[in-house]
């Protein structure tokens, strides 16, 4: 066994951050790519994994602090061999009698579009597919042609500074020319939203599609439980109700509940329901995720949808609460407007973007009659969703949603039964 010194890593260029969590201590034995410490920057959160399998020893970070690159982390008993190789996955062994490569065939793959075999431990995999890199995108530097994690950080520097070029933005004006300005400078949150939203209006190719589904008698029976919860403080509002819909939707039509991953061009159709919804916050939009939804009653999901939300209007989310969605809601029924182009969160498939729900006519056969209609906006990812499957879906959920009530009691939400 060997002492590890681990040192905070390369940070992309941004010069300090706060250590949100660590999830280490003395004694505790971690495996590589693990998640040891959590990092935030003016602009985003991240994980960090850890590089080597063995023993922590030693812990130097604490919550809180702020760091920079280079910093010692923690210290950690590892194998011997462990340190003699370059890489921790062991992705290329060298045969010193014949100074030739030996590769694993685990560590290689045939790019069934151009033939060509792309190198690359199990590490770097799990690395790219978490960061949503395509493997044949990135430059290799490793011994024949394999792609390492440095070259994973190099193809996002890359990227970033692509992302900047001038063809890509838009000329700045001098404004002070034509009148007086003032400079409102944009909360972190907005800055991590703005970015988020700009790499998924680009590579993701979107299509919405618009209708209206009946809630007559879903809001009526909204309006029977309000007032008895109101008395236990559970606010209940339509959005429970959504969500639960949603889930029975999603069990039938699995490909909605689901991300695509460009590198194994396939689609991971998830067998959780971890729905994520828009909060507006005076720091800007977030979207919390509400776990095992499936397993959830209306009178919980309310409740929980309540205390997330206030959460995330006093900016205390913890990351986990940010992470994980397989579908995400997005409501702005409460302020007003009908129809609108939610963009989905990628690497999701789709979003649902409710509009306000007003009282319309409607032709049952003989009479025009008056039914409390709620607009529906489903923006979908165009590359593996059609619009014949959005469709069905936006039809079952419509279903579901409009007969969700029947066989509920207002007992049961009550005592949270249903």
């Amino acid at each position: 066994m060997a002492k590890q010194k681990v040192c905070v890593p390369d940070l992309g260029g941004i010069d300090v951050v706060t250590v949100v969590e660590v999830l280490i201590a003395p004694g505790k034995k971690v495996l590589v790519d693990q998640s040891v410490y959590s990092l935030e920057s003016d602009k985003a959160s991240m994980d960090i994994p850890a590089t080597h399998e063995g023993v922590i020893t030693e812990v130097y970070l604490k919550s809180g602090q702020t760091v920079s690159e280079g910093m010692l982390a923690y210290e950690m008993m590892v194998e011997d061999a462990v340190l003699d190789v370059p890489d921790v996955e062991k992705e290329a062994l060298v045969d010193v009698s014949t100074q030739s490569a030996v590769v694993p065939q685990t560590l290689q793959r045939e790019d069934e579009n151009s033939g060509a075999s792309i190198y690359a431990g199990p590490g770097v995999r799990r690395l790219a597919h978490a960061l949503g890199i395509s493997l044949q995108s990135v430059k290799a530097s490793g011994l024949r042609n394999r792609i390492t994690r440095q070259d994973l950080y190099d193809h996002i520097k890359r990227s970033m500074l692509s992302s900047s070029d001038s063809t890509d933005t838009l000329p700045v004006e001098q404004y002070e020319k034509f009148g007086p300005v003032s400079a409102q400078a944009l909360s972190k949150i907005k800055q991590a939203t703005a970015a988020h939203m700009r790499r998924c209006w680009r590579n993701i190719p979107h299509v919405t599609q618009h209708d209206k589904v009946d809630i007559t008698d879903l809001e009526s029976f909204r309006q029977q439980c309000k007032p008895l919860l109101v008395k236990e403080k559970v606010r209940l509002t339509l959005l429970p109700f959504v969500l639960k819909a949603l889930v029975l939707a999603l069990k039938d039509f699995p490909y909605m509940n689901a991300s695509y991953d460009a590198d194994q061009q396939a689609l991971m159709i998830k067998a959780y329901y971890h729905l994520g919804f828009a909060v507006d916050t005076p720091q800007g939009l977030l979207v919390p995720v509400l776990r095992h939804v499936d397993q959830r009653s209306i009178r919980d999901i309310a409740q929980s949808l309540q205390m997330m939300s206030e959460k995330a209007r006093q900016n205390t989310l913890l990351p986990g609460e940010l992470q994980g969605g397989s579908f995400t809601v997005t409501s702005l029924g409460g302020i007003g407007g009908e129809y609108f182009t939610p963009i989905v969160n990628g690497p999701q498939v789709a979003i649902l973007g409710i509009g306000k729900a007003q009282m319309q006519p409607v032709w049952d056969g003989q009479n025009f009659i008056p039914r409390l209609m709620m607009p529906l906006s489903l923006s979908y990812d165009h590359r593996v969703i059609d619009g014949a499957q959005a469709l069905r879906f936006l039809l079952g959920f419509s279903k579901v949603l409009q007969t969700l009530c029947q066989g509920m009691t207002v007992d049961s939400i009550v005592q949270g039964l249903d």
